[in-house]
């Protein structure tokens, strides 16, 4: 299942390049060329080729916490961070955290009209970083 994660935004995201390699102008037919189809919400995104499985990890993080298709999952942005210690900036109440510079990458989602903030780490740890409410704890997958 992750293999087909990892594989689903790899594709999505060599979608607009592939696009813009193909011939331009008329078809064989002599008729206009059609239009090509919009790709993905996540592949409009320039998501760096180093952070697609932290990607993939927070994209099917907020699926099943949501419940519903990572499909409806658009990727906003990812940026590189350096966490100030391994909460990756997500500190839970009553936890200690390694004070150790983290570097990861900051992901923002968008589902259902809503937009998810997650951080990460370059390993397979991902947390959901609500501002204003508690956080409900790291989801870690290994």
């Amino acid at each position: 299942m992750k293999d087909a994660t990892v594989l689903l935004v790899v594709l999505a995201s060599l979608f607009p390049i592939l696009v813009s390699c193909a011939p331009s102008g008329g078809s064989s037919t002599g008729g206009p060329s059609p239009e090509p189809t919009s790709p993905p919400p996540s592949a409009s995104q320039n998501i760096p080729p180093e952070a697609e499985d932290q990607v993939a990890l927070a994209v099917e993080d907020l699926a099943r916490r949501l419940d519903i298709p990572r499909e409806q999952i658009r990727v906003l942005k990812v940026e590189r961070v350096e966490w100030g210690d391994t909460s990756l900036g997500c500190p839970q109440p009553g936890k200690m955290y390694a004070q150790v510079v983290t570097p990861g990458y900051r992901v923002s989602l968008e589902a259902k009209g809503k937009t998810y903030e997650y951080h990460t780490d370059l390993d397979r740890h991902v947390v959901l970083c609500e501002k204003g409410s508690q956080n409900t704890g790291p989801s870690t997958t290994r």
